[in-house]
């Protein structure tokens, strides 16, 4: 299934509208469906997902151009690409959706940018109706280019800041989230001083959770590498840790008022089908940038044991016998560091 927008077929007076390819497992075209609003709306979709029903979420930004005002829109469709619902997101200033989600309880989740220029949020549930927004930043601008839930049903976002970092400088941004958008950690990455006017120097363009909790993402780097642009493929503990070229910033949140209206949509049939020879090449170099491979791995000498962690509050101490623990002190903190338990053992 590819989403993506066209010029040749749909509603849009000399624009775009959106245009959805559905092709067989041999890349034939099964079925091609536009769809847009009246002749002044634009849509860009740049997110395609098939949902649980066996039906898709296509998700993007529409454009008023008679106002100059971009919304953010889902369009819920059936198996074969026909409309059920739609949904659009933003207030009376631009707006703009670049990451789009269905989540474990069978809503949706979407990154972007804000009409103040920063990380916006917007979770919903099944039908697409609002249940939280939330915005992320400094006193520049940032952005979330992707979303995705992780596996305690919180987020991590990942996109780039102008607020943070380096002077002069836009870095890669990653925020972790609770499940109701609350911040648990933030994180920037990327060169500390600007070493080019590329905007950004460097961004996360997709993230993913890792099987051991960490996290891997692909983007760009305009302050490393072979010069120009270059791909960035960073890999994090589950705190963000990259070992190198990365900063703690003071991310400010708030929530916000988001207007969900609908978008008016037409649907319909058309679209080409061609084939075409691909050329793959080979080539490029590779840098290391953290030198030490990563995060240093610490050695556990002291025989000590606690499980299971993480703990709901009962758990088991265990010590080699032959050392001395008497009138030592426990102390047990969070994965933030913050003193949780104190006891002293006697």
């Amino acid at each position: 299934i590819i989403s993506g927008h066209t010029d040749e077929f749909g509603t849009a007076f000399n624009g775009w509208n959106t245009y959805l390819i559905k092709t067989d497992s041999n890349g034939d075209t099964l079925w091609t469906k536009t769809y847009g609003g009246d002749y002044f709306f634009q849509e860009f979709g740049n997110f395609i997902q098939q949902t649980t029903d066996g039906g898709y979420i296509i998700g993007g930004t529409a454009y008023d151009t008679l106002i100059g005002v971009g919304h953010i829109f889902l369009i819920k469709t059936d198996s074969i690409g026909d409309t059920l619902w739609t949904k659009s997101y933003g207030n009376t200033n631009s707006v703009e959706g670049n990451g789009f989600q269905q989540t474990t309880d069978e809503g949706y989740i979407i990154s972007g940018e804000s009409d103040s220029g920063h990380v916006y949020i917007i979770k919903t549930n099944f039908i697409g109706d609002t249940l939280w927004t939330k915005v992320y930043g400094g006193t520049q601008e940032d952005r979330g280019w992707v979303v995705h839930q992780t596996s305690d049903e919180g987020y991590i976002i990942a996109g780039y800041t102008s607020s943070f970092g380096g002077p002069f400088a836009s870095n890669i941004y990653l925020i972790k989230t609770n499940i109701n958008g609350d911040t648990i950690w933030t994180k920037v990455l990327g060169a500390d001083t600007a070493t080019n006017f590329n905007d950004p120097n460097d961004a996360a363009y997709d993230i993913h959770q890792t099987t051991d909790g960490g996290y891997i993402m692909i983007g760009q780097t305009a302050s490393f590498g072979a010069g120009g642009l270059d791909l960035y493929l960073i890999k994090t503990d589950s705190l963000g840790h990259s070992g190198c070229n990365e900063w703690n910033p003071s991310t400010m949140i708030k929530s916000t008022y988001t207007e969900v209206g609908r978008l008016p949509s037409f649907i319909n049939n058309g679209g080409k089908r061609n084939s075409h020879l691909a050329n793959v090449g080979r080539g490029g170099i590779v840098t290391d940038l953290c030198l030490t491979e990563g995060i240093p791995k610490t050695t556990n000498n002291t025989s000590i044991s606690l499980y299971p962690n993480p703990t709901s509050g009962i758990f088991t101490l265990s010590y080699n016998s032959q050392l001395s623990i008497l009138h030592s002190q426990l102390i047990i903190t969070d994965v933030l560091g913050r003193e949780v338990y104190t006891q002293c053992i006697t």
